[in-house]
């Protein structure tokens, strides 16, 4: 039987701590940032470490998501760099996104948007 997989895309404090906790859950994780010190920083706890930026479409665009039950957008603390990403998950199909929000309004944008949890 195959691991699920799981993505994450920011690996600010809570990024981390949850690509951290996942592995220990025993699922597979592709962790994202647009930082390399923090892609380097976390690169040893999870399957898969890429230096990109989520605002980016072309980035997300080039990610087969189907390998993912989730996608994880952990931007907690930028609004617009995690709105853009919610968006560009949203355009290529990704249905399962996950959202760290910083405040109420975040969250109801972010729901808005269509984000499950």
């Amino acid at each position: 039987m195959a691991k699920k997989r799981i993505a994450v895309i920011g690996l600010g404090r809570f990024g981390s701590a949850f690509c951290r906790a996942a592995r220990g859950a025993g699922l597979e994780v592709m962790a994202i940032d647009s930082a390399q010190e923090r892609v380097h920083a976390i690169a040893d706890d999870v399957a898969e470490a890429i230096i990109a930026d989520g605002t980016d479409p072309k980035v997300i665009a080039s990610i087969d998501w189907r390998q993912f039950f989730a996608v994880v957008v952990a931007i907690g603390t930028d609004l617009q760099s995690s709105l853009i990403t919610i968006l560009n998950l949203k355009e290529v199909g990704v249905e399962a996104i996950w959202c760290k929000t910083r405040d109420n309004y975040h969250y109801q944008l972010a729901l808005k948007m269509g984000v499950s949890r």
